[in-house]
């Protein structure tokens, strides 16, 4: 198995008729659904020849138009930056190599990030391991912003 990897903050063909190859075409489209999107700009113009693109562009065009769907794709969107929230702060962690006092110190500050996020208090209990007593006593001392 070949796992790729592609930074589309790299690609920097903006006009889509300076796209030549079929990968150009979908990076474009990738990096630029979102904007496409909000301009209201009817893709299968921009890409009339390819039944590819094309049926990506209505199923997204689903997605956004259906609330429910939305509201889905955004929570699975969250849930993977708090995800990474908690990751960095992992990582952060282990490099103060076993002191007890930073590692409840980056608890507590996964707890604040998250609880800005506006998380449930028992995903950010099961996410840094505290008891929910000591993180509404934690809570108490912040504000939101």
């Amino acid at each position: 198995m070949t796992l790729h990897y592609l930074d589309l903050t790299r690609f920097n063909r903006k006009r889509s008729d300076e796209l030549r190859t079929p990968l150009e075409k979908w990076l474009h489209m990738m990096k630029f659904l979102r904007a496409y999107a909000k301009m209201k700009a009817d893709l299968n113009k921009i890409f009339p020849e390819d039944e590819e693109i094309a049926m990506a562009i209505t199923e997204h065009q689903k997605i956004n138009a259906d609330e429910e769907l939305r509201r889905r794709m955004e929570d699975r969107e969250r849930e993977a930056f708090d995800i990474a929230v908690i990751r960095g702060a992992a990582f952060r962690q282990g490099k103060l190599e076993g002191k007890a006092e930073g590692k409840e110190e980056g608890k507590f500050e996964i707890a604040g990030n998250l609880y800005r996020l506006d998380r449930p208090l028992e995903e950010i209990c099961a996410a840094t391991g505290l008891a929910l007593d000591e993180l509404k006593k934690y809570l108490a001392t912040l504000t939101r912003p």
